[in-house]
C-alpha cells in the first residue's frame, strides 16, 4: 500500500508540476517564473517533514538481532550492489521514467501544438510567451493517469500473484511496453486528429 502512494506522486507531481508551471508562466508573462515558484513548494514540503514526520532512533540500524555481523569498505558495497541484477535493473528502470517523463513534459505539448498550427486550428506563435493550453491538458492526464495507473496496477498485481510470484516485474514489463506502442502512436494520429493524439497519451 505505502509503495502504490509512492509511486503515485510520480506521475502526480510530474503533472501538477505542468499545471503549475504552465499556469505562473501565463499569469507572469516570463517562463522564469514557472522555475521560480518550485522552490518555494520545495521549501513548505521540507517544513512540513521537519514538523510531521518523526526521526528514526539512530543507531536503530544496528541493533538488528545481530544480523550485520562487520562493516564493510564501499566498494566491497558497490561490488555487491553491482551484482545484485534487481536493484541495478530497477535503477536503470527508475532513471529510464524520469528521463521519458521529462522529455514528454518538455516536447509532447509542443509537438501537439505545432501539429495544431499544421492543421491550421491555431495559429503560429511568435512571440517569446505563447499561450498554449496544451501543458495544461498534458498535466491533467498526467495526473489522472497516473492514479488510476497505480491503483490498476496494484489490482492487476495483487490477481497475478495468487499465480507466480513474479508478478510484480511482469505486471511493469507488459504496462512499459505496452505503453511505448502508444507513444509512437501519438506522432502518427497528432497529424491528422489532436483529439485522437490526446487519447493515445492517455
Amino acid at each position: 500500500m505505502m509503495l502504490s502512494v509512492f509511486y503515485l506522486a510520480i506521475p502526480l507531481g510530474s503533472g501538477l508540476g505542468y499545471i503549475l508551471g504552465s499556469s505562473a508562466k501565463e499569469a507572469a508573462g516570463d517562463w522564469h517564473w514557472a522555475l521560480r515558484v518550485s522552490p518555494v513548494l520545495g521549501m513548505t514540503a521540507g517544513t512540513l517533514i521537519l514538523f510531521f514526520v518523526p526521526e528514526p532512533k539512530r543507531g536503530h540500524a544496528d541493533q538488528l538481532g545481530g544480523r550485520i555481523k562487520h562493516r564493510t569498505s564501499w566498494l566491497c558495497d558497490m561490488k555487491a550492489l553491482a551484482k545484485n541484477r534487481s536493484y541495478v535493473f530497477s535503477s536503470l528502470a527508475s532513471a529510464a521514467v524520469s528521463f521519458a517523463t521529462g522529455a514528454f513534459g518538455m516536447w509532447i505539448p509542443l509537438y501537439l501544438f505545432r501539429a495544431q498550427v499544421v492543421q491550421k486550428t491555431a495559429e503560429a506563435c511568435t512571440k517569446d510567451i505563447c499561450s498554449s493550453k496544451d501543458s495544461l491538458i498534458f498535466g491533467a492526464i498526467t495526473c489522472v493517469t497516473g492514479l488510476l495507473g497505480v491503483v490498476i496496477g496494484a489490482a492487476t498485481t495483487r490477481l497475478c500473484r495468487q499465480k507466480t510470484e513474479r508478478a510484480d516485474p511482469l505486471v511493469c514489463a507488459v504496462s512499459m511496453l505496452g505503453s511505448a506502442i502508444f507513444v509512437c502512436l501519438i506522432f502518427v494520429v497528432a497529424k491528422k486528429s489532436i483529439i485522437g493524439a490526446y487519447v493515445r497519451v492517455v
